[in-house]
């Protein structure tokens, strides 16, 4: 199984250093690094020439925009560019922990229906320190929806909100292949598309396990804040927020643009649902098949059930 890890870089000279050393010194060595800069003007591509002479046993690829492109299209061209069976997405700015290759190489043997994957990660300020005991999961508010997650309702937390790191991603070459370009759209970034892409496939995985340390020091083009109310791991507000998720959600953008591109179709039950809850008959059907609710939903198929009843009776 060939390893490639598609990097992508923007004025990061500070860090780039210690990230490529924590991806070249893993337990299971990576076979090509692709880094792909958008525009840097500081030291950022000297640093990786540099280090990609003095470690000549991996493949590089290296490519040097001269104008700034964004994030989601260069990481489209570092995708693009990587060869090997496994493609890892990279920031420039976090430390690989050093079983990270090894584990989800792992996952994806023993996983073979699995096209994606996330996974946890440590949090780290600008100086490497750990910030706290909680996780990347824990502060970006997933870590108590997990249950909500794993009993069928993964489709209907992510069509809302994306909830995978592209930090933490992994992917199989042979499913980015399949995917039209990405869209250019910032509310979309390519891992959310990524993360999307596999849910309505049914191919994507989680590993709830820390491999990376997540850098927060205030340049993330997507960040963290410290003093956020998600920046916990809170069964209770997961609780008292799941009608976020059980109430439809119109279909996002990127899920429509999959429909119409791969003619990939969301859930039939979900579809359904947004199609029927607002109106008495509809209500009446939903009754009807109040069967796929407890299919797809399992234990908090009530919870769906009553949230398309009560609509529009109860206000929200």
């Amino acid at each position: 199984m060939k390893t490639s890890v598609a990097l992508c870089t923007y004025n990061g000279e500070r860090y780039i250093e210690q990230q490529l050393l924590s991806i070249i010194n893993q337990e299971v060595a990576v076979d090509e690094i692709v880094v792909s800069d958008d525009g840097s003007n500081d030291g950022t591509m000297a640093i990786v020439q540099r280090i990609a002479a003095d470690h000549s046993q991996v493949s590089w690829t290296i490519i040097g925009h001269t104008h700034n492109v964004g994030v989601t299209k260069n990481f489209e061209e570092a995708l693009s560019r990587s060869i090997g069976d496994i493609i890892f997405l990279s920031d420039q700015d976090d430390v690989w922990l050093p079983g990270k290759i090894r584990t989800i190489c792992s996952y994806f043997e023993k996983n073979p229906s699995k096209s994606v994957v996330f996974t946890d990660a440590e949090l780290i300020d600008g100086d490497g320190k750990r910030i706290s005991s909680y996780t990347l999961l824990d502060a970006i508010g997933f870590s108590p929806y997990l249950p909500l997650s794993n009993a069928g309702a993964e489709f209907e937390i992510f069509n809302y909100h994306n909830r995978a790191t592209g930090a933490t991603m992994a992917i199989r070459k042979s499913f980015y292949d399949q995917l039209p370009p990405f869209m250019n759209n910032r509310d979309y970034l390519h891992d959310y598309q990524l993360a999307l892409a596999a849910i309505l496939t049914d191919t994507m995985g989680l590993i709830p396990q820390p491999l990376i340390q997540y850098r927060l020091h205030g340049k993330n083009v997507v960040g963290i804040r410290k003093d956020s109310r998600l920046y916990q791991a809170d069964t209770d507000l997961a609780q008292s927020n799941i009608a976020l998720y059980t109430e439809p959600y119109p279909l996002n953008a990127y899920v429509q643009f999959l429909q119409e591109q791969m003619h990939i179709e969301p859930p039939y039950i979900y579809t359904k649902r947004i199609e029927k809850y607002a109106t008495l008959g509809g209500k009446l059907w939903l009754i009807w098949h109040m069967s796929d609710y407890k299919k797809r939903y399992k234990q908090y198929w009530k919870s769906f059930f009553r949230s398309d009843i009560l609509y529009g009776i109860i206000p929200r």
